[in-house]
């Protein structure tokens, strides 16, 4: 014990005050935090109608023995809510006729012209889906009714542009087209060519092989031919050499 007492010394007293300050300053703070944070934002104002005044009971209310003889009440104006909706409905007022309008000055009627007369006769409406009760109705009426001799014919500069532009395109069109097709052509040309020498190497090459193997023929032929011929002038040498032989033997007996 005394060993472990010299290792971990006890503080002193100051000490031991100061850590128990600052741990209660510590535990005020975050209490004081709390409660501000429970508290409204916004306390309630007392208005300057504020005041203060004694209450005295009468002895014939109930259980005046135990309630106490006098009391100090405030009094004071309730607090209004902002978000109460109204008490009292609002009705608007009735409104007080509005003044006489101005007189309206026409001049004085006229007899209508036959021109007049005509422009103000205006054409029944012609529709062009419905005609449930089956009227013909002429062409006439019809573009009239359209509108179409109100409009002016117009031909855009557009379609001059774009008959332009599509002449072009088919010119660079067809010029495509046609180098495509002398480019096809010469590889097609090329291969061809390409063929024909290899088609021509090897006739020359076969022809080659033939003329070996016709010489080689040849040549056996040839020898085929010359053994027999040698063969027939040995046998007649032969012969005759017997034959004078026989006549010199003859002579000689």
């Amino acid at each position: 014990m005394v060993g472990e007492e010299q290792r971990f010394p006890r503080p002193r007293k100051e000490e031991l005050e100061r850590i128990r300050l600052e741990t209660q300053e510590a535990i005020q703070k975050i209490v004081r935090v709390k409660i501000q944070a429970s508290q409204p934002s916004t306390p309630i104002q007392e208005g300057d109608g504020t005041r203060f005044v004694r209450y005295t009971p009468s002895s014939q209310s109930l259980h005046h023995e135990e309630m106490p003889q006098q009391r100090i009440i405030r009094i004071s104006a309730m607090p209004v809510d902002p978000l109460e909706p109204p008490k009292f409905k609002v009705r608007n007022q009735i409104r007080d006729p509005p003044p006489p309008s101005a007189p309206v000055m026409h001049s004085p009627p006229r007899k209508l012209t036959p021109e007049e007369q005509q422009s103000w006769k205006i054409p029944a409406c012609i529709s062009n889906w419905k005609n449930p009760k089956g009227y013909t109705i002429s062409l006439e009426n019809r573009e009239v009714v359209d509108g179409r001799n109100l409009k002016d014919v117009v031909v855009s500069d557009k379609f001059a542009k774009v008959t332009d532009s599509l002449y072009i395109a088919e010119r660079i069109a067809r010029e495509e087209i046609e180098k495509r097709a002398a480019l096809q052509n010469k590889v097609v040309s090329e291969q061809k060519a390409e063929r024909d020498l290899k088609l021509r190497e090897a006739a020359i090459q076969a022809r080659m092989e033939r003329s070996q193997i016709q010489y080689s023929d040849n040549r056996n032929e040839q020898v085929n031919t010359m053994i027999p011929v040698k063969r027939k002038r040995e046998d007649d040498e032969s012969v005759y050499t017997n034959t004078n032989s026989q006549d010199l033997e003859q002579q000689n007996i």
